[in-house]
């Protein structure tokens, strides 16, 4: 999640465990608790959407690597089979075509990768004959054509996501707007009464709805605001 939409979060979680905490101040006043209730549940959704994304990233990526890791230990398996036909055969050009260190293949860019090994297993094929001799047969050729495919479907299930989070990023955002609109329109406006008959409970609250980049320290003094100048912003 984008930093600015983090601090926000942050700060209309702790807004509704502030009020959570101390229900019995407010729970009388209708319009102010129906417009807890409402903030309450477009953070709850924020936060129920945002970990359902985080969960899927991390599983995804965990797989992706997974698979990465196996397509690498075969291709490079391959590749060095092939290196030692090439060398027995004098065929140079292959030579060329297969010189990937095992460094360069750990390195490679996912796509990248995924093109290689494709290129190669055509060479199996195309010399399919003449390789049966050095344990690359058809069962080999289809374990890595597997591997292949196998990695494909972890890169496009991670593209996929991407879209996925895009239009959960354009959700959340909505959720945030409508969250913060209710605070600032209705919430702010309803707590100013308290000013006179709880003057603590609405400086916590002018002190608590204040948006803090996340990981900045602040003074002390932003605790105990003034209660003309420190109050939400409009």
């Amino acid at each position: 999640m984008e930093k600015k939409k983090l601090n926000t979060l942050i700060m209309l979680s702790a807004l509704m465990e502030f009020f959570e905490e101390r229900q019995e101040l407010w729970a009388q006043n209708i319009p102010l608790a129906e417009a807890i209730y409402q903030t309450k549940v477009l953070v709850e959704e924020v936060e129920q959407l945002d970990e359902t994304l985080s969960k899927n990233k991390e599983g995804l990526a965990t797989q992706k690597d997974k698979d990465k890791k196996y397509l690498i230990e075969v291709l490079f398996e391959v590749i060095s089979v092939l290196g030692a036909y090439a060398s027995k055969s004098g065929d140079d050009t292959l030579k060329e075509q297969i010189s990937y260190p095992l460094s360069k293949l750990q390195t490679m860019r996912d796509a990248a990768l995924a093109s290689v090994a494709s290129s190669i297993l055509a060479t199996l094929k195309q010399k399919a004959d003449v390789l049966v001799p050095f344990n690359l047969s058809e069962n080999e050729r289809n374990a890595f054509a597997d591997a292949i495919a196998v990695y494909k479907s972890s890169l496009a299930r991670m593209r996929s996501n991407v879209n996925v989070r895009k239009r959960s990023n354009e959700k959340t955002t909505e959720l945030l707007q409508k969250a913060l609109e209710i605070t600032k329109e209705q919430t702010k406006r309803l707590m100013v009464p308290y000013k006179k008959t709880n003057l603590d409970f609405y400086k916590t609250f002018v002190s608590t709805s204040k948006i803090v980049p996340y990981g900045t320290r602040y003074n002390k003094d932003d605790e105990n605001p003034d209660t003309e100048s420190k109050e939400p912003e409009k």
